[in-house]
Order: C-alpha cells, then sequence, then structure tokens
C-alpha cells in the first residue's frame, strides 16, 4: 500500500488470484485505509478495484499452536496497559515490535520494563519512495493494518495463537466527511477494521492465530487512568508520532515534542491522574502553560475547526479529563484563556 498511494494506479493487477470476498476485503482496506490521504491529496479512491477471479478459492490451513499471546510494542500506554492486563492474568506474553530501518529502542525498553521477552521485525522500504519522484502523492496509510498482517504472520511462524494490540474504543471515530466517506485517521485501529482483519484470517488464511484488541470497550480517559497504576513505566514511554520519523534528524531530542495534537492530547488524558509535578517532569513543561498552543488544544478540546488527523481519541474524553483536573492546572495560561472563553 505504501507504494500503490505514490500514484494510485486505476488498473490492479495480482499474481495470486483472489476470491470475491478477498477481492472485497482488499477493496476496503485500501479505500478507508487511504482515507485520510484521499482527502488531503484530493483523490477519489472509490474506484480501487482488486480483480476477483471465479476460479480462486481460499487457501485455509491450521496448525498445532501453543496457548500464548504475541502484544504489539510501539512504545506508547495503551500497549503497555494490554500487557500489564495480560500479566495479571498470568497468560504467557512476549511482545511483538517493527522496525522500519533503525532499531526501535523505546519498544525495546518498554518490553524489559514490564518484564516480557521480545520479537523485532525489520521493515525494510525502497529508499526510491523518499525521494522526490515526480508527480508522486504522499501522505498518511494504514500502517496498524500493516502490523497486523506481520503480527498474524510472526504468530504462525513462532509459535503464538493470539496476535494482541491496545486499540481502543476511541479509533471508531471518525474525522471528517470526503466524497461520500467518513475519513478516520485511525481507521486500521478501528472495530470496524479489527472485525474485517478477523474474518479474512480465520476464513481465508488459519483459523489458528486470532487477532484482536483487549482493551476495545474502553475510551482513552479509561485507559490514562489503568496506566497510572504502572509508574514503571513513566519515564520511557512516547505517544508522539513525530519520535518515531523514519528521518531520524526530525525527531524531537526528547521523548516528547510537545508541539502536537498527540503530545497535548495525552497530557491533557493523563492530568487527572499522574501527579501535576510528575506529568511535568515526564513530558518536559507544563503544556497547558503555553498560551501559543491554545489553537491545538482547542481542537483536541473540540473547540476547533475538526479533529486533529493523529492519534487521539473523541471530543468526550479530553474534556472530561482537564474538567477533574481543573483545580491542579487552575493556574495554567491555556485553563485561564478557555475559562476566560467560558468554556
Amino acid at each position: 500500500i505504501r507504494y500503490y498511494k505514490l500514484y494510485c494506479p486505476p488498473v490492479m493487477r495480482t499474481k495470486y488470484k483472489l476470491t470475491r470476498q478477498q477481492a472485497n476485503f482488499w477493496n476496503t482496506v485500501y479505500r478507508k485505509g487511504l482515507g485520510e490521504f484521499a482527502y488531503r491529496n484530493n483523490l477519489d479512491l472509490r474506484h480501487i478495484s482488486f480483480p476477483a477471479s471465479p476460479r480462486a478459492r481460499p487457501e485455509v490451513f491450521d496448525v498445532d499452536i501453543s496457548d500464548r499471546a504475541l502484544v504489539g510494542i510501539g512504545g506508547g500506554k495503551d500497549s503497555a496497559v494490554a500487557v500489564e492486563l495480560l500479566k495479571e492474568m498470568q497468560y504467557p506474553v512476549s511482545g511483538f515490535i517493527v522496525e522500519t530501518y533503525t532499531s526501535h529502542d523505546i519498544a525495546e525498553r518498554m518490553c524489559m520494563i514490564g518484564g516480557i521477552g521480545s520479537l523485532t521485525i525489520r521493515r525494510t522500504l525502497d529508499k526510491k519512495i523518499f525521494e522526490a519522484l515526480p508527480g508522486a502523492y504522499s501522505g498518511h496509510i494504514p500502517i496498524s493494518a500493516v502490523y497486523a498482517f506481520l503480527g498474524v504472520l510472526s504468530a504462525l511462524l513462532y509459535d503464538y495463537r493470539y496476535v494482541v494490540v491496545g486499540n481502543e474504543h476511541s479509533s471508531n471515530f471518525g474525522n471528517v466527511e470526503h466524497k461520500g466517506e467518513t475519513v478516520n485517521h485511525q481507521w486500521s485501529k478501528s472495530a470496524e477494521f479489527e472485525s474485517l482483519f478477523q474474518n479474512y484470517v480465520q476464513e481465508h488464511r488459519t483459523s489458528s492465530i486470532t487477532y484482536f484488541s483487549i482493551v476495545r470497550p474502553f475510551y482513552e480517559i479509561r485507559i490514562g487512568e489503568l496506566f497510572a497504576r504502572y509508574p514503571k513505566y513513566f519515564p520511557h514511554f512516547t505517544g508522539c508520532n513525530r519520535k518515531f520519523r523514519i528521518d531520524q534528524k526530525k525527531r524531537p531530542r526528547g521523548l516528547w515534542c510537545t508541539e502536537c495534537a498527540k503530545c497535548a492530547f495525552v497530557f491533557l488524558i493523563l492530568t487527572p491522574f499522574i501527579e501535576r509535578e510528575k506529568l511535568i517532569e515526564i513530558f518536559g513543561r507544563n503544556m497547558l502553560d503555553d498560551r501559543a498552543l491554545q489553537p491545538l488544544f482547542a481542537d483536541v478540546l473540540g473547540f476547533g475547526e475538526m479533529k486533529p488527523f493523529d492519534c487521539v481519541g473523541p471530543f468526550e474524553g479530553a474534556p472530561a479529563a482537564l474538567l477533574i483536573a481543573r483545580e491542579k492546572y487552575a493556574d495554567s495560561a491555556i485553563v485561564q484563556a478557555l475559562k476566560m472563553k467560558g468554556r
């Protein structure tokens, strides 16, 4: 999909014959998974059509596999909570890490702190796609869908029955409408994708492995509350997507850039549950005391034009968290400004 988006060719060809059900699955993954990409580039991807063959037959196989879980580790609070919940149930668990070009030290450290082993997959992309190719498009891809397939393949190769992720209920909510479609930055983390992917794997690949999110029922604010129970992770986790840019020169020096929507959202979500001084220590500063960030916080809190294209929850979560913690941050510039506006 990373290569497809460069030019969005109108005709699809596959060497592997697909059934109609398989083709429909891929049509949906490409169309909805590239929704934000299509919106930003003003493209209409409703024409995407993988070819189906009446002669194709699903090749489903079953294998004997150990009753243990492989948990996707990205370095954030959600995967840490997923690991701790499984450990509390005394379930055998290992971390699953995907590296692209460079080592993922943050995820490896999170596994070490969680007291679990890890399996690392190196994902390599053709360097040409980072060049200034004439007429090529750029933009967001459904990276969690890529990780889902890598997770199932790894579970099959290395003997794990479950591929577990930390995708919360908040990922089900979209950002904007485009060409008759709801655009959701987190679509490949959503319950819709999870269900489609589960069915695809079970019906067309193998029924021996199950992919699911252990925190699916929870909103971000509930995950923030759970994460606050595990202070051992505080100095080492991050949710800032800029920290994981392929170009290392564009990464912030610390674990948090404290300038993006994701940093603002995580800061807000954790305000009720982690002591003020500790939270400021984690982020390196009190983000609510920077007037320049007011438009960013307005977007996250639902006072702006639209929900930011980032892994942030719906508009109910952040305001609720700030309301709970308002006394602790009453003297902060952003809280004062919002109070003056009657928010």
